[in-house]
């Protein structure tokens, strides 16, 4: 079996889970009146938007956190458990549709994304156990960190010169699969996974036409554990991510088979410029917040 195929049915395996607890909670929130009111369109407008930016190589979380904060059509506490419910399958699309042979060594592929399960799975248990002004500053530093890695890509400052190995062994391999790991934890706080892998890639000189692959393995090993975990410790908004998952399936289709390539520069720059305030606001919200009793635990019940 060639190791394309292998990514392909890790990422369902981890997928489809998440699916069927997704419509079973939705349908019993649905059922009991605990649902959230907030607004299918925009949910589905901003599933559609980030993730059609994310096929393009921009990224989702960037793109869809200004608008559902701008919006207020999520509380803050549960916005990283519905980013990665809501956006978890589009991944998993992205990677069926574009995945080819990879050539990577099996033990490197494999290795990597059992750590980046286990990392997403420790992040996310440590998100959902927030409260909702850590998680603003916790998203609110990620976003300055994520800002800073376009704004290296659009200055040229990051690296994009990988060398030709087609896989780790002994030291360099368990290094590369923890910080591998490091970044599937760190997605839980709204950190892209591809960025970093590419440069991950080429500081260890991997070829880094595997960065896409083990980011897509790692980001749908991991945004379905965190969605599952978040479901279970009710830190989501599954009204919201329901309706961003159905409407980042015309996104991402459209983007990876119609539009497939596009400038991307001014909207790049657009990006770095939100993230960054973005991140202020989320930061400045928690500062303000801080003294007024605000210490809603993670396990109490969402404004759902």
């Amino acid at each position: 079996m060639k190791s394309s195929h292998v990514v392909i049915i890790f990422l369902w395996v981890f997928a489809l889970p998440l699916i069927m607890l997704m419509i079973r909670e939705y349908l019993a929130r649905k059922k009991d009146g605990t649902i959230s009111n907030n607004n299918i369109f925009v949910s589905a407008g901003a599933g559609f938007i980030g993730n059609f930016c994310d096929a393009l190589g921009i990224g989702s979380f960037a793109v869809i956190t200004p608008i559902l904060r701008a919006t207020k059509n999520v509380d803050d506490r549960v916005l990283p458990g519905t980013l990665n419910a809501g956006c978890a399958v589009s991944v998993a699309i992205q990677g069926t549709v574009w995945m080819s042979d990879i050539g990577i060594e099996t033990k490197t592929l494999v290795v990597t994304l059992i750590c980046s399960v286990i990392g997403g799975f420790l992040g996310a248990f440590v998100v959902t156990k927030l409260d909702r002004n850590k998680v603003r500053v916790v998203m609110g530093v990620a976003f300055v960190i994520v800002a800073f890695i376009l704004l290296s890509k659009q200055l040229g400052f990051f690296p994009n010169i990988g060398g030709e190995a087609n896989g780790f062994h002994g030291t360099k391999l368990a290094a590369f699969a923890v910080l591998m790991g490091c970044f599937a934890a760190l997605m839980n706080a709204g950190i892209g996974m591809y960025a970093p892998a590419m440069a991950l890639c080429a500081l260890m000189g991997l070829n880094l036409s595997y960065a896409f692959p083990l980011a897509a393995g790692g980001c749908c090993a991991m945004m379905p554990t965190a969605g599952i975990r978040s479901i279970v410790a009710k830190a989501i908004d599954i009204k919201v991510a329901m309706w961003m998952f159905l409407g980042s399936i015309p996104g991402v289709l459209i983007a990876a088979l119609i539009v497939k390539s596009m400038p991307l520069t001014v909207l790049t720059w657009l990006v770095i410029f939100v993230l960054l305030y973005t991140s202020a606001s989320m930061i400045l919200a928690a500062k303000q917040n801080k003294g007024a009793g605000d210490h809603s635990a993670a396990t109490e019940p969402s404004a759902e």
